[in-house]
């Protein structure tokens, strides 16, 4: 069995090592840059091998990729059911604001892009990164990029880590390094600096740029907290679980290999005497001591599955993932209150993202109305849907109820997963058919009957 890595004929992580070495950054952030990237190559299924591969020999190591499904499923409860923003929540239509911020997400499909891009980025590296560009033409919408937050740096004050006085963007761009330093400045403004790395070593200036605003185009947000620094903590800091993992199914694979087909033992005898008859190859010995027997193995592995079971239910616990198999549960039978214990851990966890990720979003639509000459500081809330599936007719039963208390039309419509603007407007567009058709019908019987036939008098 191979590798992913040896399927791809390729080893991740040499080239980023090798360019992580020679990248024009400070010690700090290619420390931290090497554990980001290591932290993809268990996202990415590139996991060292558990066991040593002798030459010519076959390759035992399995790789059983549990890392991704923690980064995916917590992705997933954070933003798979996406996220509406709203400035006033007290008016069925979209505002017009809300509807600028909604234009410049772009369709559904390309606003939950960005999320899922930030959601993953973030998981994986701890720290989620966006950048805002301002429209290159006029009439024109900003640019909202997720960044790899491997390549940003930041320069805090000394007495704050919460006071960021400059942002550090590097990449390399085929065999040249650039940066973009984000710097600001003592009235509070922000400059854009543009450079390269020349072949000396330099870096050399191309530009330097005014940011109109006094908010910087860069927002970050922690992943999980990390209370005492400015980057967070990723999903996958127990990821060396997935090592032991690995090891464990590996080394049954390894002993099935040997021991998956029984060896036939003989004693007692010299080779040169065992004779292959006629008869489906039956053996012949002439000694009288002479023994044949199959050599097996005498467990049936049940300790070392169990061992597995136990490592990943470990993986899945420190995590906040839960390990279930919907073929062992009675899904259908389970409440939502059963559900919600099940899911308690990652329902917390993702309580946690909410506020960081929610932070970000709120400050990123402020400061979209705000370039596009709204008022600063405008309040943008980020409107949730429960990740968990629901028992339609449970839920369905429990909002009547609600509705007939009181709860509104609008909030109806959008627990019940439906596009409350659009229906509200079918139902006024209904009730007006409907009153139009009345009408008619009252001008007919009016004239004649209510079958709009002229009466005849005789």
């Amino acid at each position: 069995m191979s590798t992913r890595a040896e399927r791809d004929n390729r080893i991740p992580g040499d080239a980023e090592e090798s360019a992580l070495s020679r990248a024009p950054i400070s010690d700090a952030q290619r420390v931290r840059a090497r554990r980001m990237h290591l932290f993809w190559r268990y996202y990415k299924g590139f996991h060292r091998p558990a066991l040593k591969v002798a030459p010519n020999q076959a390759n035992d190591n399995v790789i059983l990729n549990y890392s991704r499904r923690i980064v995916d499923k917590g992705m997933a409860f954070l933003f798979g059911g996406g996220v509406t923003f709203e400035i006033d929540s007290d008016v069925s239509e979209r505002t017009p604001d809300e509807q600028y911020i909604d234009e410049v997400w772009g369709t559904p499909e390309q606003k939950q892009r960005g999320l899922i891009d930030l959601a993953l980025n973030g998981a994986v590296s701890g720290t989620g990164c966006v950048r805002l560009y301002a429209p290159v033409t006029a009439g024109g919408v900003p640019r909202i990029v997720v960044l790899d937050s491997s390549m940003v740096d930041v320069v805090t004050n000394e007495d704050d880590i919460d006071d960021v006085r400059a942002y550090v963007i590097t990449w390399r761009a085929g065999d040249t390094w650039k940066r973009h330093r984000i710097d600001q400045q003592e009235n509070g403004m922000w400059v854009v600096t543009e450079e390269f790395l020349s072949k000396g070593n330099v870096w050399q200036l191309v530009q330097e740029t005014p940011w109109p605003w006094q908010f910087p185009p860069v927002f970050m947000c922690q992943n999980l907290p990390d209370p005492n620094s400015i980057w967070g903590m990723s999903d996958l800091e127990e990821a060396d679980i997935n090592d032991a993992i690995n090891f464990t199914a590996s080394n049954i694979n390894r002993i099935l290999r040997f021991h998956s087909h029984p060896k036939t033992i003989g004693t007692g005898f010299n080779a040169s005497k065992l004779q292959s008859t006629s008869i489906d190859q039956f053996w012949s010995i002439d000694e009288a001591n002479a023994k044949v027997y199959n050599l097996e193995m005498q467990s049936d592995l049940a300790s070392a599955y169990q061992y597995l079971q136990t490592l990943k239910e470990t993986y899945a616990k420190t995590s906040g993932v839960p390990n279930l198999d919907p073929e062992k549960l009675s899904v259908g039978q389970l409440s939502g209150f059963a559900m919600r214990i099940l899911y308690s851990d990652l329902l917390d966890k993702t309580d946690v993202k909410r506020i960081t990720y929610g932070a970000l979003l709120a400050d990123v639509n402020a400061a979209l109305l705000e370039m596009a000459g709204r008022a600063s500081g405008i309040k943008v809330k980020n409107v949730w849907v429960d990740p968990l599936p629901t028992n339609v007719l449970e839920e369905a039963n429990v909002l009547d109820i609600d509705r007939r208390n009181g709860l509104s039309e609008q909030t109806y419509l959008e627990r019940r997963r439906y596009d409350a603007i659009r229906e509200m407007k079918r139902n006024q567009e209904e009730q007006e058919a409907q009153q139009t058709i009345g009408e008619r019908m009252l001008r007919q019987f009016e004239l004649g009957d209510a079958t709009g036939k002229a009466s005849v008098v005789s």
